[in-house]
């Protein structure tokens, strides 16, 4: 069954151009856990990798908005190797590396295309969540159209249960070499997915992995007096962030209809390093977020996982393009225009210099400093390079994706709902 939702042309142009023994479809985890990727090696020799944008976005979310400093670490290694990589070619359309094979992106679909889809897969959507979805799903699509054999390799133990539990081949990664992928193609192909079956299935799972409903108000966002500081661990971090308010968000929700409670989100708007500093030119918060639940003495009755996933569905709403995702966020349209423009930049090479990942940074700081206001930068640099360019459709994709994120800045007073997987 193909969807029709993912822009996969330039992927079936190379498959029937360079013959791949297999297409590989990696997700985030297997790009965090082994970023090198001139050692992705397989039992077959040369394969194709696809590597789908959603996996820069999750791995930008992390490496500026996780409070593991292991995970922000491994998200920007991975990050900035992604980028060298593209400093090889044009990534949009295959980049060959001696002794591995080739890498291709797929851009993320606009979310008038992928909303209805979704829609049809929300037990899916529900049990699973929403990246590994859109990376299933991905897959699938590509399985149906692939002159060559296409596998999904994940870390992740659901995602990798879900695509082998319906038909689409998988390989569990733990590292490369990736071995035995003869036997993962011994796997029949898949000839359509049985919905109805489907959907009897996750209800099974459903009940294991309850689903709950969440209505959350945004009551009022304010400033907290500069005394507050970092913490020692954000003290010693190699990079220093830069210095803006602390803000917090207030609101408050009910969980599924029946217990109240009010709950505060401790964040920053998103800005870029100031002039004179050794930090890379990212935008990035001066504090980590925080949020806070309470029930108002009802804590007993609801339980720790409950409690653990609504603090994470809390503190994913911080980061300035969650609505690609189909989530609010407390930032502005400010920060969410800055962070917009610096991932367009870097990720669509919009230097005029070129250069390695790091000059393309120093260019980018260079240029918005350069500029009279953030919307000369974003009309006169990012939008009229992305015009000029030859490969069409790019600005109006970017025009969307922009405006998709800006409709998702969360006005006071207004509520959403959201759905946790317990």
């Amino acid at each position: 069954m193909s969807t029709n939702v993912f822009d996969l042309e330039a992927v079936k142009d190379l498959i029937v151009e360079e013959q791949p023994a297999a297409v590989v479809v990696v997700d985030t985890s297997v790009v965090m856990g082994y970023p090198e990727f001139a050692r992705w090696n397989t039992s077959l020799g040369e394969v194709m990798f696809v590597l789908p944008a959603l996996t820069n976005l999750e791995e930008e979310r992390i490496k500026t908005q996780s409070q593991d400093s292991q995970a922000r670490a491994a998200a920007t290694q991975a990050v900035r190797a992604y980028s060298d990589l593209c400093e090889k070619g044009a990534i949009r359309r295959g980049i060959h590396v001696d002794g591995v094979g080739w890498f291709i992106s797929v851009p993320m679909p606009l979310e008038e295309v992928s909303q209805p889809l979704l829609k049809q897969w929300a037990w899916v959507v529900q049990v699973y969540g929403r990246p590994d979805v859109m990376f299933f799903l991905m897959t699938q699509e590509l399985a149906h159209l692939s002159r060559a054999p296409v596998i999904l390799a994940t870390a992740d133990m659901g995602l990798h249960g879900l695509a082998s539990s319906h038909g689409v081949p998988a390989h569990r990664f733990r590292g490369f070499p990736l071995a035995n992928l003869d036997v993962v193609l011994r796997t029949p192909p898949p000839s359509g997915i049985d919905f109805e079956q489907l959907k009897a299935d996750l209800k099974r799972e459903a009940e294991q992995k309850k689903v709950i409903s969440v209505d959350l108000t945004l009551a009022a966002k304010r400033e907290i007096p500069r005394p507050f500081r970092r913490t020692l661990d954000q003290y010693l971090e190699e990079s220093p962030l830069p210095e803006s308010p602390l803000l917090l968000a207030e609101g408050t929700g009910t969980i599924d209809r029946e217990m109240p409670f009010s709950w505060v989100l401790s964040y920053s708007e998103w800005d870029y390093a100031r002039p004179g500093e050794d930090d890379e030119p990212a935008p990035r918060p001066e504090f980590f977020v925080e949020a806070y639940l309470d029930f108002a003495g009802r804590e007993q009755e609801v339980s720790d996982d409950i409690k653990k996933a609504l603090t994470e569905k809390l503190e994913f709403l911080t980061f300035p393009l969650s609505g690609w995702l189909g989530l609010p966020t407390v930032l502005g349209p400010e920060s969410i225009l800055k962070h917009f423009f610096y991932i367009t930049y870097v990720q669509e090479s919009l230097s005029s210099q070129g250069g390695a990942e790091d000059e393309m940074k120093k260019e980018f700081a260079e240029e918005y400093l350069q500029a009279s206001s953030l919307a000369d930068f974003g009309a006169r640099v990012v939008f009229w390079r992305l015009g000029v360019d030859p490969e069409e459709g790019r600005v109006g994709d970017a025009l969307k994706r922009l405006l998709v994120a800006l409709a998702a800045s969360w006005d006071i007073g207004n509520r959403k709902t959201l759905e946790l997987v317990i």
